[in-house]
């Protein structure tokens, strides 16, 4: 679910929980109890829509190349073993059909792979009993077959799972939309005969309807720069800021920093000193904006200079 549906779903829950609670009140209304019954119905579709949606393939893909993997290790060392004993009995039907590398079987679609499987063990299964000075007894066919049918079960279910959260995903706007005709269309009307009858429950109602807000915090930050006209840093500057909670900030080496500010918002900062004339500036902070204000103190009292740095505003002279 994206963030709007998933607010939707949340309001559509609230309103099924605030149902449920006031049975007492709707449990004689046979239309409210049928639209109770059909949006707990879609909430239960939505929820397993989004599982589906979310379900990893990625584990049966790995299931099906690790059966892969096995059956290809086996089947190499099973055709050696009936390769090295036709050669021996001059053969050259048996070779060809053992003939099998690595390289080859990898290369096979699924279903050639698995009847190259199986078509080995019927090969081998009758002549199992002159293969042991080879290196396999009867126990390496059932293995080999067991890991054939293992990768057979495996064949088409990464691409099952994908089409399932594909289906899912694609069906999640028509239940949104369905459960939202549902609450629109006919959940509200129904409910307005509460109005006057049981005017707090019909209250609670509309306030479960709401979608819940999601906020956005966009944060930016000051940068306070308290020099003399010669540009020499004034020590013990005290910065204070007007417009949001925090006041004051004593200044290190001249400089103060108000960082994670909330924006957008209008702030006034002054600048301080023993014997300097404070100066003061209203200055306006975009979403996200970084501001560096030089202020120019002295006794007799100047103005801020420009400030630099993104989304900066031009600096008028202090009032």
């Amino acid at each position: 679910m994206n963030q709007d549906q998933s607010n939707h779903y949340t309001m559509y829950k609230g309103v099924s929980v605030f149902l449920g609670d006031n049975a007492a009140i709707i449990s004689s209304n046979a239309v409210i109890v049928g639209l109770q019954t059909q949006l707990n119905n879609n909430i239960v579709s939505i929820s397993d829509a989004d599982t589906s949606q979310l379900h990893p393939n990625t584990g049966t893909t790995a299931d099906k190349s690790a059966a892969k993997t096995t059956l290809i290790t086996i089947l190499v060392k099973n055709a050696a073993a009936g390769y090295g004993y036709a050669a021996s009995i001059s053969n050259n039907t048996l070779k060809e059909a053992c003939h099998l590398t690595e390289s080859a079987l990898a290369v096979l679609s699924d279903g050639n792979l698995y009847s190259t499987a199986t078509d080995l063990y019927d090969t081998l299964n009758p002549i199992i009993s002159s293969l042991a000075g080879w290196g396999i007894a009867p126990a390496d066919l059932t293995t080999q077959l067991n890991a054939a049918n293992t990768f057979n079960g495996h064949i088409g279910v990464p691409q099952a799972a994908r089409a399932i959260s594909r289906a899912a995903t694609q069906s999640l706007p028509t239940l949104f939309t369905n459960t939202g005709q549902l609450l629109d269309a006919q959940l509200d009307s129904a409910m307005l005969q509460y109005l006057t009858s049981h005017p707090d429950f019909y209250t609670q109602y509309k306030k479960v309807r709401k979608l819940p807000t999601t906020v956005v915090h966009h944060y930016g930050s000051i940068h306070c720069t308290a020099l003399t006209a010669a540009g020499a840093v004034v020590s013990g500057t005290e910065y204070t800021i007007s417009g949001i909670a925090r006041k004051k900030k004593k200044a290190k080496n001249g400089k103060g920093n108000y960082a994670h500010i909330h924006t957008p918002v209008t702030v006034t900062i002054t600048a301080s000193a023993p014997g300097m004339q404070a100066v003061s500036h209203t200055l306006h902070l975009n979403v996200n904006g970084v501001y560096t204000l030089s202020f120019v103190l002295s006794t007799a009292g100047s103005g801020p200079s420009p400030g630099t740095g993104p989304n900066t505003n031009t600096l008028p002279s202090a009032a």
